[in-house]
């Protein structure tokens, strides 16, 4: 994996991060876990998630976030150098969210 630098820190990223949007929807868990635990192994650190990525479908909320959150809690000191790139919707209403 080819790694960059942030501009305007000293923070290194790999050039590929794992997008996650089906990640719990067309995706079952224990091969979501696989996929994150491959991308780690291979040298990734960008975990890319929205908050309403699966949303639209019929079901759970949030689903990609829940599962990349218990993954990250069960490799936590395994992957101190990982991070997530997460995106939200902005609203006026704080009560929204």
């Amino acid at each position: 994996m080819e790694f960059i630098t942030l501009t305007g820190t000293d923070i290194t990223a790999g050039k590929i991060a794992l997008g996650t949007a089906t990640f719990g929807l067309n995706i079952e868990e224990n091969e979501c876990t696989k996929i994150m635990n491959e991308y780690l192994e291979n040298g990734g650190s960008i975990i890319d998630t929205a908050l309403v990525y699966t949303d639209w479908a019929p079901g759970e909320r949030s689903r990609s976030e829940k599962i990349i959150g218990r993954w990250i809690i069960i490799i936590s000191g395994i992957a101190a150098s990982a991070f997530s790139a997460l995106k939200f919707p902005v609203t006026e209403d704080k009560n929204e969210l």
